[in-house]
């Protein structure tokens, strides 16, 4: 198997690697499914958090967010940053041992991340799990290059600094967008839902051996 024409894999962190999910901060921070609901869709949303992954630091977005509910909020806000760990469930182990199983298998193999992440808490994910440490060749964090996924120039950063054919690589996230805007760069894509998944995409295209 040491001939294939695909010599890259690149991951995606949360969702494929990683299972991160405010939910699980505060679910315990909110028992009331309701009130957590409306907190989660009105105040402290996706949209806003993802501002750290573009680098804006976390200081920043939460003093702007608490200036829109003055004195309602503030524990609860301050709590996205400061028990930001509990958001954590784990890693997936059965996309690392995928992962593994085709880098032992296929030893001219390169395992390299794209990911949106703040540049704050990536070194807080590394203390938490070392093996994200030991596991990417090299790895884009957006918020350090302060440019996201879906951005066409993250990709091509990638390119770039990993020194890769994107034909000869291919690309893996659990987000539609994001994988077309990769394809569109030329990566061969794959849309992440299980690692199960991901194992018979992999040996679809020779990369692993077949159960």
């Amino acid at each position: 198997m040491s001939s294939v024409a695909i010599n890259s894999l690149v991951f995606d962190v949360g969702g494929v690697l990683l299972d991160w999910d405010p939910e699980y901060l505060y679910e315990e921070l909110i028992p009331n499914d309701v009130e957590r609901d409306a907190f989660l869709f009105n105040v402290c949303t996706y949209e806003w958090h993802g501002q750290t992954d573009a680098g804006v630091p976390f200081a920043q977005i939460i003093e702007e967010k608490k200036a829109e509910h003055p004195g309602k909020f503030d524990t609860l806000i301050e709590a996205w940053w400061e028990k930001w760990d509990d958001m954590c469930g784990g890693i997936f182990e059965g996309t690392f041992d995928i992962a593994n199983m085709v880098r032992a298998q296929n030893p001219e193999i390169k395992v390299y991340g794209i990911t949106n992440f703040s540049a704050e808490t990536w070194p807080r994910l590394l203390n938490l799990y070392p093996v994200f440490g030991q596991f990417f060749n090299d790895v884009i964090v957006s918020g350090e290059e302060k440019m996201v996924k879906p951005d066409a120039e993250i990709y091509r950063r990638a390119i770039s600094r990993f020194g890769i054919d994107p034909k000869r690589s291919v690309f893996i996230d659990d987000r539609s967008a994001n994988v077309k805007a990769a394809e569109e760069q030329g990566f061969i894509g794959h849309t992440f839902d299980s690692s199960q998944e991901l194992g018979t995409f992999l040996v679809e295209k020779g990369l692993l051996a077949a159960p």
